[in-house]
């Protein structure tokens, strides 16, 4: 094995394995004359070396960015030699070279890559500098620095380490695509920052930015503001508002502007709604690899800005009414948003396990959903995934990279019912994760936090585990109930929409409901929200893509909607 040192000895390393010296020595030469000095080139030619080189360099605590395998190596094959470099390096990205117009080798990495035993893969570059190759490197690149990288912390978040609040905050910078340095309280650096901006620990959590603005126990909306800057949008009418910020949203948010329509867009939380919070989207077109539910939202986001779309995030939509030849929607910081149409995305919130215990232990170890934020503080520990549906089987495969183990407790069966199959397979070949059928979760506690669940079983015997995690995805419910009665829903709070709300009684206009459109006329419903949705990214997106026909056809008729009262 060899290294080919620069001259950072702690500077990230992509490890080349491979027995075909000329393929390997293409794979690593090319790597150093494009990211020298920043990563370093290690080579090793069986799968035993590339063992013992992991092995070293975790010892050495250095860091392997990706590891770079051929199919057929001198002892194993490249997807058990990635598998034991990635149990010392659980952050390394895996990606198998391919030889070029190798039709056979290629149909060989087409199942276990679809099985998630690699990240990606790469044709041995044949020129130099190869861009397409490197194209696929960069982009791995980038989403390793994301996770592990070092990266620029534009605030530091000052308060009890552990406490629910601090798991807020953390969460919602995160989602706000927002590195931050949390301290605790009572550290020596805590207590050093909290002097410099003059406060002292008495009121927790405080955000300190980089720009010298201090906020003790900050709202959503004020640290949310202190993240994007806090711009307030032009309060003029505009054509249509979107509310929610998730796929369906962004994707109305963005058509419409892109068609010359004034939109706004506004979400509760921030940007990419409960899809942001994903680990890894693998069934979306375009993405052979698969994406991160933040990088989706954060690019979603930047393509409807440059299109000159309004946002707002942290408010609620409180009310809607009708004034006469608008929608005024009334947020909840008093704010009125004028409208002459209406997209209703607010997406759906996590449905609550209902256990009391486990209810006062939420951000203390007990999370619904969050697998993204609290993945680095769930190494080593045991963790449980409640839930058999696709957002389930993502946290699943997120968390066993860095935790002992992970437990899935379905309630059904099996988890074909529920669950994509791509996900299955990956969940079937990571050893640490089992499945634990026709069992639910019926308890548990700790002290300040989580440190143990109690499980039903299918026969109805309960057993207490210990545990340092809980992860709650067990489906959702729709939050409808601020919106007023016309506005008709099925028996589970889900919008109408279209033909169901043609077959229901209280359509008034002579033409039929428009695609999307609700009860009530220019108001306008898409997403997991709507009656009848497929609930996934991609089906999302196209709602809110085509929405904004029926949008087009409300605004440009002469007939104007019946009021709300």
């Amino acid at each position: 094995m060899t290294t080919s040192r620069n001259r950072f000895s702690d500077a990230p390393l992509f490890l080349v394995i491979g027995s075909d010296a000329l393929r390997a020595g293409k794979v690593a030469q090319e790597l150093a004359h494009r990211y020298a000095p920043d990563y370093e080139v290690a080579e090793a030619a069986s799968g035993a070396d590339a063992m013992a080189l992991a092995m070293q360099l975790s010892t050495e605590g250095r860091r392997i960015a990706l590891v770079l395998s051929s199919l057929a190596l001198r002892d194993t094959d490249g997807w058990e030699a990635m598998t034991a470099v990635r149990a010392h390096h659980p952050g390394a990205l895996r990606v198998v070279y391919l030889q070029p117009g190798d039709r056979d080798e290629a149909q060989l990495v087409q199942r276990p890559l679809q099985m998630g035993l690699a990240d990606h893969y790469v044709v041995v570059p044949m020129v130099s500098p190869d861009e397409i190759f490197h194209a696929a490197i960069s982009e791995l690149l980038g989403e390793w620095a994301g996770t592990y990288g070092e990266q620029l912390e534009i605030a530091q978040l000052i308060g009890e380490v552990g406490s629910a609040r601090m798991h807020q905050l953390r969460d919602l910078a995160g989602r706000n695509g927002v590195a931050v340095g949390v301290l605790d309280a009572r550290s020596k650096d805590g207590q050093r920052v909290l002097s410099e901006v003059g406060f002292d620990d008495s009121v927790l959590p405080v955000l300190v930015l980089w720009t010298g603005l201090a906020l003790r126990d900050p709202t959503d909306a004020e640290i949310t503001d202190a993240f994007t800057g806090g711009d307030t949008p032009d309060w003029t009418t505009f054509d249509v508002a979107v509310i929610g910020g998730g796929p369906a949203g962004l994707a109305a948010g963005m058509s419409a502007a892109s068609e010359g329509l004034q939109s706004f867009v506004l979400d509760r939380t921030a940007m990419g709604g409960q899809a942001g919070t994903t680990s890894r989207i693998r069934n979306y077109l375009g993405f052979p690899r698969g994406i991160s539910g933040r990088e989706l939202a954060k690019r979603a986001f930047d393509q409807a800005w440059t299109f000159g779309v309004a946002f707002q995030f942290a408010r609620s939509a409180d009310r809607i009414a009708w004034a006469g030849d608008h929608f005024i929607t009334l947020l909840s910081d008093g704010v009125e948003v004028r409208s002459r149409a209406l997209v209703l995305a607010p997406g759906v919130d996590y449905r609550r396990l209902g256990v009391p215990e486990l209810e006062q232990l939420v951000g203390r170890g007990v999370y619904y959903g969050a697998a993204v934020t609290e993945a680095e503080s769930m190494k080593g520990r045991e963790v449980f995934v409640v839930g058999g549906g696709n957002a389930a089987g993502q946290a699943a495969v997120h968390l066993c990279r860095l935790a002992k183990s992970v437990t899935m407790l379905v309630r059904g069966s099996s988890l074909s019912a529920s669950m994509s199959d791509y996900l299955i397979r990956q969940i079937h070949v990571n050893d640490n994760i089992t499945i634990r059928s026709n069992s639910s979760i019926v308890g548990g506690g700790g002290d300040q936090a989580l440190e143990f669940v109690e499980i039903r079983d299918e026969n109805g015997h309960t057993h207490r585990h210990d545990a340092g995690g809980l992860f709650v995805l067990i489906g959702a419910e729709p939050r409808t109930d601020w919106l007023p009665d016309e506005l008709l829903r099925d028996e589970w709070g889900y919008i109408l929409t279209g033909q169901d709300v043609a077959m229901a009684p209280g359509w008034t206009l002579s033409r039929a409901p428009l695609a999307y459109e609700t009860s009530m006329p220019g108001v306008f419903a898409v997403g997991d929200v709507r009656h009848g949705s497929v609930k996934r990214v991609a089906s999302a997106v196209g709602e809110g893509s085509v929405v904004i026909q029926g949008v087009h056809t409300f605004l440009a008729e002469e007939e104007a909607p019946r009021p709300i009262h």
